[in-house]
C-alpha cells in the first residue's frame, strides 16, 4: 500500500535542513583558515539545498520540466560531489575535482538528450547510478583515514554507504518497474527517498561536526605535548611519559638506555646561515632520529638544539648503534641555503640502567656527563659516561 506523503512539504523540509547545514559549516570555514573540507561539505549541501526549489518551482511551470528536471539533478549531483571532495580534503588527498564534476555533466546531458516519459524521470537511471556512486566513493574515502582515525568517521562511511545501496537499489527497481509502479512508489519513491536522504544529512551532519569537535581536541593535545617545529615531544610530555615507562619496565627484567644529543656550533649555524637554516637543520634531526628509532621510543627536543631520547628494553650496546646511526646519518646531510652549504653534525651522550636502577634524573645527568666528554674529544661522536667510558 503507498504510503501517502506530501512531497512538496518534505522537499520544504529537507531544503531547511540541508541549508541549516550549509551555513554551519561556511561559518566554520569562514573562521578556520584551515578548514577547507567544511567549505567543500558547506558548498555540497547548499548545492542540495537549491534543488527542491527547482522542483517545487516546476509545479508553475510545467512546460519548462525538462529543464528543470535537468537543472535540478545536476544540482543535486553536484552536492554529492562535493561531499565526496571534502571526504579527500579531509584525509589529506588532492581533492579529485574533475571527477567530481564529470558526473553532474553526465547527469544533465542525460536527462536534456532523454525523450522518454515522463518527464520528471528522464535520465532517472543514470541519476540514481551516480547518486549511488558518489555515495559509495564517500564512504569508502571516510573508513580509509589516514593518520590519526577518527571514531565519528566510521559513522560517516556508514551513512554514506546506506546511502549507496538505496540509490542504487532505486536505479534496479526504477529500470525494472518504471517510475508509476506501486511496488516503487512504495519504497523507492520520491516521498520515501527525501525522508532517507534527510535522515542520512541529519547523522552526517552531526557526525562531521563531531569531527570537528574531536580534531580540535587533538590539535589542543598536540599543542601541549609536541614541540612545534619538529614535532618531537616536548620537554614535560617527555618526562611524564619516560616516567611512566620505566614504571612499566621495572617488573619486566629488561634494561633502558637514554641518548642526550646536542647539534654541534648550532650557534654558529645560526649566525651564518640566518635561522630558518637553524630550523632546517633542527627538523632534519628530529626526522633522521625517528627514522632510525622504534615504536616504544621517546624522542624529545627537550630544549634549544638539545634532544633527549628514551631507548626502553636496550642494553647500553644497543643503544650505541642506535646512536651511531643517527649521528651518521645526520652528518650525511648537506642542506643548501642562500648562503651555502651547512653540513651540521651532532654529538652525543649515552647512559643505561638495569632493572632495579632506573632513575630518570640520574639517566639524564649520566648522559649530560658523557655528552660533554663527546663534546671535550672533538664532536660528532657519542660518548659514555666515566665508569663506563
Amino acid at each position: 500500500m503507498p504510503v501517502a506523503l506530501d512531497l512538496d512539504t518534505l522537499l520544504v523540509s529537507s531544503m531547511l535542513v540541508t541549508t541549516a547545514c550549509g551555513m554551519l559549516f561556511l561559518f566554520e570555514a569562514f573562521h578556520r583558515r584551515d578548514a577547507i573540507p567544511s567549505r567543500w561539505w558547506g558548498v555540497g549541501f547548499l548545492c542540495t539545498t537549491a534543488a527542491p526549489v527547482f522542483y517545487i518551482a516546476s509545479s508553475g511551470v510545467p512546460e519548462l520540466l525538462w529543464l528543470v528536471v535537468a537543472v535540478g539533478n545536476g544540482i543535486v549531483i553536484t552536492g554529492i560531489s562535493m561531499i565526496w571532495v571534502g571526504a579527500q580534503a579531509f584525509n589529506g588527498r588532492r581533492p579529485t575535482v574533475g571527477l567530481a564534476l564529470l558526473g553532474p555533466l553526465l547527469v544533465t546531458a542525460a536527462a536534456l538528450f532523454d525523450r522518454s516519459e515522463p518527464e520528471a524521470w528522464r535520465g532517472g537511471i543514470v541519476f540514481l547510478v551516480m547518486f549511488a556512486a558518489y555515495c559509495f566513493a564517500t564512504g569508502v574515502e571516510f573508513w580509509n583515514q589516514t593518520g590519526f582515525r577518527y571514531r565519528n568517521a566510521a559513522v560517516l562511511s556508514g551513512a554514506s554507504t546506506f546511502l549507496g545501496f538505496f540509490y542504487a537499489g532505486r536505479a534496479i527497481a526504477l529500470w525494472i518497474c518504471g517510475p508509476e509502479d506501486p511496488f516503487f512508489r512504495s519504497f523507492f519513491g520520491p516521498e520515501i527517498a527525501t525522508l532517507v536522504v534527510m535522515f542520512m544529512i541529519l547523522i552526517s551532519s552531526f557526525s562531521l561536526i563531531a569531527i570537528g569537535k574531536e580534531q580540535f581536541e587533538i590539535a589542543l593535545q598536540r599543542a601541549a605535548t609536541r614541540d612545534a617545529l619538529t614535532d618531537t615531544l616536548n620537554r614535560h610530555e617527555f618526562m611524564r611519559k619516560a616516567e611512566l615507562e620505566l614504571r612499566r619496565l621495572e617488573g619486566t627484567g629488561t634494561p633502558a638506555s637514554l641518548l642526550l644529543v646536542d647539534l654541534d656550533v648550532f650557534k654558529k649555524i645560526n649566525d651564518t646561515h640566518g635561522h630558518p637554516a637553524g630550523d632546517r637543520v633542527l627538523v632534519h634531526f628530529a626526522e633522521t632520529a625517528r627514522a632510525a628509532l622504534g615504536p616504544k621510543d621517546l624522542l624529545c627536543r627537550y630544549g634549544g638544539e638539545e634532544f633527549v631520547i628514551l631507548l626502553p628494553g636496550q642494553t647500553a650496546r644497543q643503544a650505541r648503534v642506535v646512536a651511531e646511526t643517527i649521528r651518521t646519518r645526520f652528518a650525511d646531510a648537506a642542506l643548501v641555503t642562500d648562503k651555502g652549504t651547512v653540513r651540521p653534525t651532532a654529538s652525543a651522550g649515552l647512559s643505561s640502567a638495569e632493572p632495579g636502577e632506573y632513575d630518570l634524573e640520574r639517566l639524564i645527568a649520566q648522559a649530560d656527563d658523557a655528552l660533554y666528554r663527546a663534546k671535550a674529544a672533538g664532536r660528532n661522536r657519542v660518548g659514555a659516561p666515566a665508569k663506563a667510558a
